[in-house]
C-alpha cells in the first residue's frame, strides 16, 4: 500500500479524534453551488455519509457538527427523514438517499477513498443529502424552483402524498 499524502493523514488524523471529517468543495468560478460532506460516519456510526449543498461554509460547518452529536446520540439516518434543530427557526431538514450516480467522486471522492483504505468497497458506499428548506418560505427543492437553483438534488424528490 502507498504512502498516505498530507490531506489523507490529516483526514485520517482528524477522524480518529473526533469521529468523522468535514470536507468543504467549490467552484473557484461560482458557476456550482459549494457543498460539504462528511467522511467517517460510515465507518464511526455505520450510517451513510452526509452531503450538504449551498449554505455558507459555517452554517454547514454547525449543522453536520449537529448532525454527527446526534449520530453519536442513536440518531438512525432513512430516507425522508425530517430532521429538526440542524437549522434555526423551527425548519426540519430532511435526509435523502443519494442516487447511486450521484456517488461519484465529484461529490465524494474523500469518502469513497477513506472507505476503500477502512477496507469497504465502492459498492458499500452509501449518502444522504440533507435537504435544507428554505428560510422565508420554508419550501424545499421540490416546491420551488428558486431552492432547487440553489440546492441540485442528488436524490430523487420525495413521492406526494
Amino acid at each position: 500500500m502507498r504512502e498516505l499524502n498530507d490531506h489523507e493523514r490529516n483526514m485520517v488524523a482528524k477522524i480518529d479524534e473526533y469521529g468523522y471529517f468535514k470536507l468543504m468543495v467549490f467552484d473557484p468560478e461560482g458557476n456550482d453551488p459549494h457543498f460539504m460532506y462528511s467522511v467517517g460516519f460510515q465507518q464511526t456510526h455505520e450510517q451513510p455519509e452526509c452531503i450538504i449543498i449551498g449554505l455558507s461554509r459555517d452554517l454547514m460547518e454547525a449543522m453536520m457538527d449537529v448532525l454527527h452529536d446526534k449520530l453519536e446520540k442513536g440518531l438512525k439516518l432513512v430516507d425522508a427523514l425530517l430532521i429538526e434543530d440542524l437549522l434555526g427557526g423551527g425548519f426540519k431538514c430532511m435526509a435523502k438517499t443519494v442516487k447511486p450516480e450521484n456517488l461519484s467522486r465529484a461529490y465524494f471522492n474523500s469518502a469513497r477513498w477513506y472507505n476503500r483504505y477502512c477496507g469497504g468497497t465502492n459498492d458499500e458506499f452509501q449518502a444522504m443529502q440533507i435537504i435544507w428548506p428554505g428560510a422565508i418560505d420554508g419550501l424545499y427543492p421540490w416546491q420551488s424552483e428558486q431552492m432547487s437553483a440553489l440546492q441540485p438534488l442528488l436524490c430523487e424528490p420525495p413521492a406526494s402524498p
